[in-house]
Order: C-alpha cells, then structure tokens, then sequence
C-alpha cells in the first residue's frame, strides 16, 4: 500500500459535527414555536459552527508542519517541522522532534478530529520513516 499524499487534511469528528446540527435544528424548531428570543441567535449560531465543522479542515498537515485552522479556513497556528519523520506517534499522542527535543503537538484531541484521517497522517508518519 503506498503512502498517502501530502498535504493531508484532517477534518472535525462527524459525530459531534452531527449531534451539533440536530441540537441547533431542535433549538431553532422550539424557538420558532415558543416564540423567537435569544434561543433563537443561540441556535442561528450552533447552526452555523456545525455546518463549518462538517466542511472545513480542523488541521492540514504539509511536508513541512501542520497548520492548525479555524472554522472560516484560516490558518490559526503551525507546528513547523523540518521533514514529516519529525513527528512521531505514541500512545494516541502526537509529538514533535526539534532540535532535539520532544514536544507534544498542542490541539490534536482524538475525540474532536476525525479518526481515519489521523489514521492517514499516521500512515505517512511511518511511511516517511521507513
């Protein structure tokens, strides 16, 4: 099996992007029977953090670091490094090697992020390896 082409993008857990767009449709639903109020806004609002859940990356990973995003696709932090080998993979955790020291890459939760995209990025993490 070859090793999955770079840039890599890893996108938010469905589920939870999912379990968003109900509450919001179920907020909005009962806001509009009620009557319209702050739920309203409340609602407008998980409404349109779910849809760019299900559409924008939460994290690239390039040849040369990952570039951490927001939800309107704009690139909020990178994790530089000098080739992908330079990330590693233990226990569900990621690190990253520079310049001799091991630091764990901030903002990478399992439960939020897809898990066969990180499943990708692992692959190419020992595909670089190898």
């Amino acid at each position: 099996m070859s090793a999955p082409q770079l840039p890599i993008e890893i996108k938010h857990s469905q589920g939870m992007a999912i379990f968003m767009l109900v509450c919001a449709v179920f907020i909005l639903g009962s806001s509009f029977l009620v009557g319209v109020s702050l739920n309203t806004l409340t609602g407008a609002l998980i409404l349109l953090v779910s849809i760019g859940y299900l559409t924008q990356p939460a994290i690239v990973a390039t040849e040369t670091g990952l570039e951490h995003r927001n939800l309107l696709g704009m690139t909020l932090r990178r994790t530089d490094y000098d080739r992908l080998s330079d990330l590693s993979v233990e226990g569900g955790t990621f690190y990253v090697t520079r310049g001799g020291t091991k630091e764990k890459v901030r903002g990478m939760i399992r439960f939020f992020l897809s898990g066969s995209d990180l499943a990708r990025l692992e692959e190419a993490i020992r595909a670089s390896r190898a």
